[in-house]
């Protein structure tokens, strides 16, 4: 596990935890369409492997931050316990259930879930009028609303806080009060739904199928901005903190019914592997060097593991050892697509080698479409397979500014860095290089969440360019072989396939 990965949540999780003590909302409203709309666009490697791991990382850094704001609250003498009590015992036991029930409906919901509550809250929070009360007894309508809103917040994350800043707003109670006696109930509240969530995610993926690298950053993060928005407390009126909160939410839930209602409906169910193996592992070799030829396959075969082999066919290992490519074909391993001149942006960093008559950036859609289609024609040649699987060279999507894989994915079964109907976050590709083997296996071991597929993309085996040693690649296919009980290891072509027809109920 990267503990480096999420150190920009750092920062954004103060600016996130004073705004939330400032208006009372819950701050886990504002930390899971982070975790499930940003991550994403940020890269596999930062997408977490579930919506229900997103809320449940949200709830517990939630926890952290608004305990840090009751502390600077506490001290200001604003909370009303009195106000507090009642809320308290709708909400912890309603809450708790939200949480269990979190497990058993597909992400797709929970988003869209979390999209209609905040598009809710956003609009009673422009609409609603103040009443004032003398007594802190809760009417029929109250305790629906404290229920619904405790129970979505252990389903989404979102509910608890603003259903009761709303409710104490609503009947005159001061802005400055209402926030601090929801931060109360919000920290009781949530600390009951965010442990039942982490104990599920733990005894479904283990230990490590939390995100403790993200957390490490976030609940630090919370703890500084807890302090700080109490001491803003009070420098801005109630109304504006009521439509700055509104229009947030107008926003958010925007993007998150976009997200729910575009991404596939399947992509939230959990895979199932052959043999009752937890994971599945995608070995494959990119560019056909001699050094795959010479160690990978060899060790390969040895322990019975098939892989894929993305041959760059202008490569001259192709021409000279054809026959052993041709061989690794009849062993069992894939020959798959990687274009015959590996043609990449010049653009970005670090991309000086790449020639000018190869640069992506400077090519068309329809010359790079031709020569895939070529590769395709030319692997048939050596291997006679109608099917095969796609790994962009430099995974680059762009040709002259338009996105050439779209035109080719027909072409193919699957294309990696898409790996399309595997559950959102689940994914993960990694590009070792000069790694040891204990560094290796770790790659696997820590996403051993159930239906995940780890893809471990090599260039050179003892050799070549991007190298890992023979020693430290055979150490981790010993691990896989010895533990196939959990990981299910195989062509990518073949994983790929087997998720298409599990998706189509084959």
């Amino acid at each position: 596990m990267d503990f480096t990965l999420y150190w920009f949540m750092f920062p954004v999780s103060i600016c996130v935890a004073t705004s939330a003590m400032l208006s009372g909302i819950g701050g886990a409203a504002l930390f899971t369409p982070i975790f499930v709309l940003i991550f994403p666009m940020l890269g596999p490697q930062y997408a977490l492997a579930t919506t229900m791991t997103a809320i449940g990382a949200a709830l517990l850094t939630e926890t952290f931050g608004f305990t840090s704001g009751f502390v600077g609250y506490y001290r200001r003498k604003l909370i009303n316990f009195g106000l507090a009590k009642p809320f308290l015992g709708i909400a912890v036991p309603i809450a708790i259930l939200g949480a269990i029930a979190a497990n058993h409906v597909p992400g797709q919901v929970l988003i869209a879930g979390y999209a209609g509550l905040v598009l809710v809250l956003a609009f009673f929070l422009i609409f609603h009028e103040k009443q004032h009360v003398e007594h802190a007894t809760l009417s029929r309508g109250n305790n629906i609303a404290t229920a619904t809103g405790a129970f979505m917040t252990g389903m989404v994350s979102v509910g608890i806080g603003e259903v009761i800043v709303s409710q104490l707003t609503k009947r005159g109670i001061p802005v400055g009060v209402a926030a601090a006696t929801s931060v109360l109930v919000v920290i009781i509240t949530v600390a009951f739904a965010s442990l039942t969530l982490v104990l599920q995610i733990i005894q479904d993926g283990g230990a490590n199928a939390m995100p403790w690298n993200l957390v490490c950053w976030s609940i630090p993060g919370v703890i500084i901005g807890g302090q700080i928005g109490p001491l803003l407390q009070g420098k801005f009126s109630q109304r504006g903190m009521e439509l700055s909160i509104a229009t947030l939410f107008f926003v958010l839930s925007i993007a998150m019914f976009f997200v729910a209602f575009t991404r596939p409906a399947m992509a939230e169910e959990t895979i199932t592997w052959p043999n009752g193996a937890t994971v599945a592992v995608s070995l494959s070799y990119d560019d056909a060097l001699d050094s795959q030829l010479d160690h990978a396959i060899p060790a390969l075969n040895k322990y019975s593991i098939n892989a894929s082999f993305y041959l760059t066919l202008a490569h001259p290992s192709v021409y000279s050892r054809l026959p052993a490519w041709r061989a690794a074909a009849a062993a069992g391993h894939e020959l798959g697509n990687h274009t015959i001149y590996h043609g990449c942006s010049a653009g970005k960093p670090g991309r000086e080698w790449v020639a000018p008559h190869l640069d992506l950036d400077k090519r068309t859609v329809a010359d790079v479409v031709a020569e895939v289609t070529m590769a395709n024609t030319m692997l048939h040649a050596i291997d006679g397979r109608e099917s095969r699987t796609y790994t962009p060279p430099c995974s680059d999507e762009m040709v002259g500014g338009e996105n050439y894989l779209d035109v080719v994915a027909p072409m193919f079964v699957a294309m990696k860095s898409r790996d399309e109907g595997m559950p959102t976050g689940s994914s993960l590709l990694f590009f070792p290089s000069g790694n040891t083997g204990a560094e290796l296996i770790r790659m696997v071991t820590e996403h051993r969440q159930s239906g995940a597929l780890v893809n471990l993309l090599f260039h050179g085996v003892g050799g070549d360019h991007l190298s890992v040693t023979p020693e430290a690649h055979e150490e981790l296919l010993q691990y896989l072989a010895t533990n196939r009980d959990i990981y299910w290891v195989d062509s990518y072509i073949n994983i790929m396939s087997y998720v298409r027809d599990q998706r189509s109920g084959n």
